[in-house]
Formats: structure tokens, C-alpha cells, sequence
């Protein structure tokens, strides 16, 4: 063999030794972490949509993630909610849902773990896919730097270990931009049929893929503009994934062909937005969300070597036309979503833009394929190698992971709130610490989650009202999400006496990233007017 066959074998090899590495980090982080606050209602609703063929719960989000998550668990024999029960007859999901998991609860970790599998399955071939596209696009070694870059994103890595739906929409959203750009440089019919299915496949993860429609009318205007395809085979291809991604979306409700829950759900994006809920974004509260929220959630949660790179790929997109197309290409979706995001009612967390994640990396090694200077290759591996030693610092901490720029996952919850930090994911974390201070006892808690404490051993006692005012003598263990609520109880009500515990009070440990712990000597009076 010679060094040119070693070479090209070792290329096509790499990207299943990250792939694995990305499966490996996020099941074995997954057996750390509690359910978050979102995985009960898609567990539970998929659930109903497998053994009932009825769609009134969680009508919010598309049915095909939940089928696959929900899918596993069918052999486990768990016992439903009756059919008669309030919950179901009035699709309270969220009721519903803690409901189904308690009736469970002695198998609570068996069904987290069989639910999250199939999200993780789909991160770790999406790892893959980046490298597919990015070889056809730049070449093996930029390919190996963008699959390098996806297995070891601490962001992906949070979300393929939880029974959501945001990392499937963005592996089906990345699928499905590949097949239209394939359709459109190919023009075959056996193209646009599977971009038309694979977009409609990509409708049923989660509403946010209604955002391929602008991509691929600013892809087609791309092409067109530059003289590499013709309107009639646009119009042509666009009638063909039209038609084929409504039968795929028809097919999708247990091929009922029933297309109106779709829309119905995509009506109830922001129906259950609360009057007066305050946005909290770098320790500061607002009745409106933040226009730039999303773009400051990247700053804040991306790697600092990541950020290199992006600006490095920039300055090369400048520099030089080689493979400027191709770059154009990738940016398409990443500036159509950032956007879209500005004019979003509900600043609830990265999440929202993680489908430019596997576009940027992408992006990432664009200056890797048109490097103007010797040292760009070792500086990329040098950023790349950094990014990976950073994403493993935080195991298995991936969802509160904020930059070293601002002061890493312990400042966290001084910059965001919500799913960026605390999902309700560190229970297990929170239990080995009170085993390993039995002196802490009685423990009292404010946990920001759905399932009761106990299921995952940590005994303790609810925190009061009052004690939120005056904390009594003994330990506290509080999630970050609540000191952040405590924040914005003291702006929205006249309370006279300081509860903003980020300020008054110094915790003296933590569980994970999400749960702080304090310790109170004496009773803490009440300040001045």
C-alpha cells in the first residue's frame, strides 16, 4: 500500500474513531443526568402516539422524534395512564407526563436511557454526514477538521444525550440542506424525490425546519444568479419537493394523512407564553426578548478556539475566491436561521440555533482548504486540539459548558438562564454530594424540574416561601434556574427585603453547574429600608 492509499484510508477512518467518541461522551454523560424538564412530555406524549394513534398531547412539536424515542420503550411493558384520567381527556401534557413517569418510577432510569438513545444515534451519524459533505466539498483533510470539530462540540454533545427534539432537527435540517443543494447542482429527478422526502421528514422533527423554505429559495437565487441552473428546473424541482414533503408530513401522523395537527401545533408556538415574563441575558431582566439575544448566546457558549476559527475562515472568504461559492453555500442556512432568531418571541436558549452548528463547522475549515500561509494547518490542528481538551474539562457537564472568555460554567448563571445552565439535569450529581456530607441534613431544596427528587436518592425538604426571605440556620441546595427567579421576583414585586441570592449570598458548593449549595449559621434578619 502506498502512502497515498495509508493516506486516504486513514482520512475515511477518522471520522468513525470521532463519531465514536461523540456516542461514547454522550451515552455515558447521559447515565449522570436526571431528565431535564422537556424530556418527560416528549417521552411520554411519543408514547401515547405509538399505543393510542392519537395526537392531543404535546401538540407543539411535530410526532417523528417522539415516535423514535418512544420506540424503545414499547417492549418494557409500562403501565399508562387510563384513558378515563382528566390529564388525557384534557391534554394537560405536562401533568400527563410527570403522571405517566411516577406510575413508572421504579424503571425511571431504564427509560431515560432507552428514550435518549435514538437522539444520541442520530448525533453520532451526524457526525459522520459533516464529514460525507465536507469531503465532497473541500476534501478529506478540512473534512476530518469539521468532523473533529462536531464530535467534540460540547453543545451537540449536551443535546444528543437528552430525549428532545433539537438535535434531530438539526442532523435532518443539515440532511436535508445537503439533498437540495445536491438537487440543484444535479437536476435529476431521483434528487429532487429525496430532497422532497428528507425535507418533510426534517418538518416532522420540530417546527423551527420551516426555515428550509427561505434557505432553499436563497440557495435556488444563489444558483440562478450564477448561472448554474435555470428557473424552469427550480419551479420543476421546487413542485416536486413541495408535493412530496406535504405527503411526507401526511404520512408522518401514523399514516393518517392528516394534515391539519400540523398545523394546529404550529399555532401553538407561542400560545403558552406567559404575560410578563422577564428575559434575563448578562445578569440583566427585560419585559421584551433581546433582538441580538441568540447572537450573544454564541458568543457566550461557543469555544473560544471555535470563534478563531469562524474568523479565520472570514478573513480567508475575503482573501481569496477559491471555494468562495462553496462557502457562500454553507452560510445560507446559518444567516437564514440567526435572522429568523432576531425577531423570536421567546429567548429560551441555544438550543433554538443549534442547527448552524454542523454549517459552521464546516465553515470552520474553509480557511484549512484555501490556506494562503504555511502555518494555517497548524494552527487549525492546534484550535481544533484545544476545542476537544476544553469539551472534555466540562464531562459530563455539556449543557451549563459557557466559553473560558466569560469566566467558564461557574459564571454561567450570570450571563443565561433556562437550558443554557439549568434544566433540571443534576439530581444525581446533588445526591453523591449529600452523600458525601451526611453533616447536611435536613436539606431543604428549590429544584427547577418535574420528577420528585427521591426518585434519583436525594432526600430533602421543600424550601418555603419564607425561607426564600430569611433563610433559617442549615443547608440549602438551589438551582440555578430559581436563583435566577429569585432575581426577578425581587424587580417584578415590591419586596422590600434583598432575595437576589446572586448578590447577598456566596455559595459554599455545588452539584454539577445547576444546583448550588448554601450554608446558613444563624438566622438571617431582615435588612433596613
Amino acid at each position: 500500500m502506498n502512502t497515498t492509499s495509508k493516506f486516504d484510508t486513514t482520512a475515511r477512518s477518522l471520522p468513525f474513531a470521532f463519531a465514536l467518541a461523540f456516542f461514547l461522551q454522550g451515552l455515558l454523560g447521559s447515565l449522570e443526568k436526571s431528565l431535564t424538564w422537556d424530556e418527560p412530555v416528549f417521552i411520554a406524549s411519543g408514547y401515547s402516539y405509538l399505543t393510542r394513534d392519537d395526537f392531543r398531547m404535546n401538540m407543539e412539536a411535530p410526532p417523528l422524534l417522539q415516535y423514535l424515542l418512544a420506540l424503545p420503550l414499547l417492549n418494557m411493558q409500562l403501565k399508562p395512564v387510563s384513558e378515563t384520567d382528566p390529564l388525557w381527556q384534557q391534554g394537560e401534557h405536562i401533568l400527563f407526563s410527570r403522571k405517566f413517569l411516577l406510575e413508572n418510577s421504579d424503571r425511571i432510569q431504564e427509560i431515560a436511557l432507552r428514550a435518549r438513545l435514538p437522539i444520541l444515534l442520530i448525533g453520532t451519524c451526524l457526525v459522520l454526514a459533516v464529514a460525507f459533505w465536507g469531503r465532497r466539498l473541500y476534501g478529506p483533510i478540512p473534512a476530518l477538521a469539521a468532523s473533529a470539530l462536531t464530535a467534540f462540540s460540547p453543545n451537540l454533545i449536551a443535546h444528543a444525550k437528552l430525549a428532545t427534539t433539537d438535535l434531530g432537527c438539526t442532523a435532518a435540517m443539515f440532511l436535508a440542506v445537503f439533498t437540495c443543494y445536491q438537487a440543484i447542482g444535479e437536476n435529476t429527478r431521483t434528487h429532487w424525490f429525496l430532497c422532497g422526502f428528507v425535507t418533510g421528514l426534517a418538518l416532522l422533527t420540530k417546527f423551527t425546519a420551516l426555515l428550509l423554505g427561505p434557505i432553499y429559495l436563497a440557495l435556488g437565487g444563489m444558483f440562478y444568479f450564477q448561472k448554474r441552473t435555470s428557473f424552469r428546473h427550480l419551479l420543476w424541482g421546487a413542485l416536486i419537493v413541495t408535493m412530496l414533503s406535504i405527503l411526507t408530513i401526511f404520512a408522518g401522523y401514523n399514516l393518517t394523512f392528516n394534515l391539519p395537527p400540523y398545523f394546529e401545533g404550529l399555532s401553538k408556538i407561542y400560545a403558552n407564553a406567559r404575560p410578563g415574563y422577564l428575559f434575563y441575558l448578562h445578569g440583566e431582566l427585560s419585559e421584551t426578548p433581546w433582538w441580538y439575544y441568540y447572537l450573544a448566546t454564541l458568543y457566550l457558549k461557543v469555544p473560544l478556539p471555535v470563534l478563531v476559527l469562524v474568523a479565520l475562515s472570514f478573513f480567508h472568504l475575503f482573501k481569496t475566491s477559491q471555494h468562495r461559492d462553496t462557502a457562500l453555500v454553507l452560510l445560507v442556512p446559518i444567516l437564514v436561521i440567526l435572522i429568523a432568531t432576531c425577531f423570536d418571541q421567546s429567548n429560551l436558549g441555544l438550543r433554538r440555533i443549534l442547527p448552524i452548528f454542523p454549517f459552521l463547522f464546516l465553515f470552520c475549515a474553509h480557511s484549512l482548504a484555501v490556506a494562503t500561509y504555511r502555518l494555517i494547518p497548524q494552527i487549525t490542528i492546534a484550535l481544533i486540539i484545544l476545542t476537544v481538551l476544553e469539551t472534555l474539562s466540562v464531562y459530563p457537564h455539556h449543557l451549563t459548558y459557557f466559553s473560558r472568555l466569560v469566566g467558564g460554567p461557574e459564571k454561567g448563571m450570570h450571563h443565561l438562564d433556562d437550558s443554557n445552565i439549568d434544566w433540571g439535569q443534576d439530581l444525581p450529581a446533588l445526591a453523591k454530594w449529600q452523600k458525601a456530607h451526611p453533616e447536611a441534613s435536613p436539606l431543604k431544596l428549590e429544584y427547577f424540574g418535574k420528577l420528585p427528587p427521591h426518585l434519583y436518592g436525594v432526600i430533602s425538604q421543600e424550601m418555603s416561601d419564607l425561607e426564600i426571605l430569611y433563610p433559617q440556620p442549615g443547608t440549602y441546595a438551589i438551582s440555578a434556574h430559581s436563583l435566577i427567579w429569585f432575581r426577578k421576583l425581587q424587580k417584578k414585586y415590591p419586596i422590600k427585603t434583598n432575595i437576589d441570592w446572586l448578590t447577598r449570598y456566596k455559595p459554599i458548593g455545588r452539584a454539577g453547574y445547576s444546583i448550588y449549595i448554601y450554608q446558613f449559621p444563624q438566622k438571617q434578619r431582615p435588612q433596613p429600608e
